[in-house]
């Protein structure tokens, strides 16, 4: 008798978090995000750890880069519409840049997430976005 006793209490636990979202309040790509936000990258010898991330338009975004490799690295938001393998640190959006960070070096920039829209984050170190440190930044 226990034994169902105990099931029966599992089962509407279960029932109570799927009925509110499963108890996490950090929203997730595609759902209502109306408050700051905190994306930490970490960007190596060669590559950042993301290609994608989507924010809400007019959201607080701070980006965090760990450097974590040996080169130096950057992480720039360009519009779209920029080729990344051409994309340079004065095609930045306002704010939008960390500069060039040393190896084993962190860095963060906090701006406000532009117009709903396709942009991109590149790495603007000569040849890193050709060896693909470039992803999507996705503004809803």
């Amino acid at each position: 008798m226990k034994y169902i006793t105990y099931v029966a209490i599992f089962l509407f636990g279960v029932m109570v978090m799927v009925a509110c979202g499963g108890g996490g309040d950090t929203p997730t790509s595609g759902e209502e995000a109306t408050g700051p936000v905190t994306i930490e990258f970490e960007g190596g010898d060669i590559f950042f750890d993301k290609d994608e991330v989507t924010v809400q338009s007019g959201q607080e975004v701070t980006i965090v880069l760990n450097n974590v490799g040996t080169l130096e690295h950057s992480w720039v938001l360009v519009d779209g519409s920029v080729d990344p393998l051409l994309a340079t640190e004065a095609d930045a959006l306002a704010g939008a840049t960390t500069g060039d960070i040393a190896g084993g070096e962190s860095a963060s920039i906090t701006f406000v997430a532009p117009p709903a829209g396709d942009y991109l984050f590149v790495c603007t170190v000569e040849g890193h976005a050709a060896a693909g440190m470039w992803g999507d930044f996705i503004v809803e």
